[in-house]
Order: C-alpha cells, then structure tokens, then sequence
C-alpha cells in the first residue's frame, strides 16, 4: 500500500488508496475495541449468553451438561459441553486467570461454572 502511494507510474492518485485504505483500518480498529468491550460471558436465570466478535449464543442452562478446560491448546480454553456434546468456547474466560465480577473473584472458572451449574440444576428438578 506504501509503495502505491509513493508510486508515479501507477497513475492512480495516492488519495484514491489511502482513503479506501484508512477507512478500512479504521473500521478494523472499532469492531476490535467494540469486541474487547462486549466480548466475554454473561450469566441470567435463563442460561449463558457467550458474545464475541461474530454473534452471540444463547446457552440456556437446561442445555449444559458442564464445563471443561479445552484439552487442545490453548489448554487456558474454557469450553461448554451442551447436552448434544457440542462444545462451544467462551471468549474472555480462561482457566488460572483472574475473573472478577459483581460479588466475587476466582482463578478456578471451570469449576465457578460447574458449581452454578450445579446449583441451577439442584433448583429446577
């Protein structure tokens, strides 16, 4: 793209590609922060809503068997098992960093999910 702006021979204005260019990058730039603000797990009464930068999945709770570090690398991975045995990964969890939220700190998410998991279940059978 450097070389196309400085580039004569190409007769093609610097500004018709740098502006395409910028615009690009800009808008790369504010799905990425919009992403790092949004992205990441939240917990209702009627199950776990995972967003990340490509849509968001409701998992209601009746459809979670558990909570599993990923076996593949990254091993950090947090990974829901639906009853169906899909896995799905969690963005902004991993397994021996510090989560906080309201009410609580832990370094074990796995077994946090599992634990409410639990409790849910315990509830409603």
């Amino acid at each position: 793209m450097v070389g196309s702006l400085f580039d004569n021979q190409s007769h093609i204005s610097p500004v018709a590609i740098a502006i395409p260019a910028f615009t690009f990058l800009c808008l790369v730039a504010v799905w990425g922060e919009r992403l790092m603000v949004r992205g990441g797990m939240y917990e209702s009464a009627a199950g776990l809503k995972v967003v990340n930068g490509f849509g968001t999945t409701l998992l209601p709770w009746d459809s979670i068997t558990r909570f599993e570090r990923s076996p593949a690398w990254p091993t950090s991975r947090v990974l829901v098992v639906r009853a169906t045995g899909r896995r799905t990964a969690i963005v902004g969890t991993a397994q021996g960093a510090r989560i906080t939220w309201d009410g609580g700190e832990t370094r074990d998410i796995v077994g946090e999910l599992n634990g409410r998991l639990a409790l849910w279940t315990g509830e409603h059978t």
